[in-house]
């Protein structure tokens, strides 16, 4: 079995079947090296895989071996024997996949009503060919159903285009209709604002102070609790650091922004002193700060915006003030 290996420093790597003590025979794939005049070899038991896959085959060959819709004698099977599948990407008819052939409606399928193929669509599709036979074309996206196939009810996503079709004297008499699966498509997305979401409420919980600026206004796109708590109850999202916040402007720190947004470099504080009203009418009140300003850069490395993120440290602050002053008298 790992003749080759001593013709070749790392065989390729290959299955074989050996006898088990069941009596059985199980499928092995290996892989094999020679080091000073000793072969190692190493392997792993593939015979679920093999199973699998020669199940899956079967059930392929007898799906496309069933195509009994391409022996009729109309018209549209003449016409589907006759063209040249090789040029279309869909390929020879034997190779199409089980899913473009209904499933396993297939070929049942064929020459049924609509409405008792897909009965559990019924109160869905009645709609929607109520509308196309009343002349109607229109595209749906990203439509869910709740579809049954694979021996099990299960929820996805199509997107349809259906249109009239007109008989010779005017009159509709049948409908077409091209759809296309987007399940996996949306099932990213849902992934996606799962995730997004997550972050947001980590974002949102965070202990400390966080904002999100963009662009070069530094215009506010979210902030947490905490940058709430911190700031008052005056409005913020939507607006600019300038129109939110005019007398943090006046102490410096529009300059700091846009040295970070122009820079690319982020930019830390230590007990920074910042006074703040917290709203209109109210006397401002001086807390100290350690925060970062952290550039935001989008998919092509252009910054696009700013990461806000501190901590309100007024107190320990004012601790270490004390301690420095019963130091410094004795």
């Amino acid at each position: 079995m790992f003749a080759n290996v001593s013709k070749a420093p790392l065989s390729t790597p290959f299955e074989h079947r050996l006898p088990h003590k069941d009596g059985s025979y199980r499928w092995f794939a290996w892989t094999a090296a020679l080091a000073r005049e000793l072969i190692y070899g190493n392997g792993r038991d593939t015979t679920a895989e093999q199973e699998n896959a020669a199940t899956m085959r079967a059930a392929e060959d007898a799906l496309r071996d069933s195509l009994t819709f391409l022996a009729g004698t109309g018209d549209v099977a003449r016409a589907m024997r006759e063209a040249d599948w090789s040029v279309s990407p869909l390929g020879h008819p034997r190779q199409w996949p089980q899913s473009l052939l209904c499933g396993e409606r297939h070929p049942a399928a064929l020459g049924q009503p609509l409405l008792e193929t897909w009965s559990e669509l019924r109160s869905i599709v009645d709609q929607l060919v109520v509308r196309a036979l009343a002349g109607e074309s229109f595209l749906m996206e990203d439509l869910p159903l709740r579809l049954r196939r694979n021996g099990f009810d299960e929820d996805t996503w199509f997107t349809f285009s259906y249109s009239p079709l007109a008989q010779e004297d005017g009159q509709i008499g049948g409908l077409y209709c091209a759809c296309i699966e987007t399940t996996q498509v949306m099932l990213a997305q849902q992934k996606l604002l799962a995730r997004e979401e997550w972050l947001q409420s980590l974002f949102h919980q965070a202990p400390g102070f966080a904002a999100v600026l963009r662009g070069p206004d530094h215009r506010f796109v979210m902030i947490n609790q905490a940058y709430s708590d911190l700031t008052g109850s005056r409005s913020q999202v939507g607006l600019t650091m300038a129109q939110a916040f005019p007398e943090a402007m006046e102490q410096g720190f529009g300059v700091l922004l846009d040295g970070v947004y122009a820079s690319g470099q982020p930019y830390v504080g230590r007990a920074v002193p910042v006074s703040l009203s917290q709203s209109a009418g109210f006397e401002a009140r001086e807390i100290n700060t350690d925060f970062m300003y952290q550039p935001l850069r989008d998919a092509k490395g252009r910054i696009e915006g700013i990461f806000v993120q501190g901590h309100d440290v007024t107190e320990q602050h004012h601790a270490q003030q004390a301690l420095q002053a019963f130091s410094d008298s004795i």
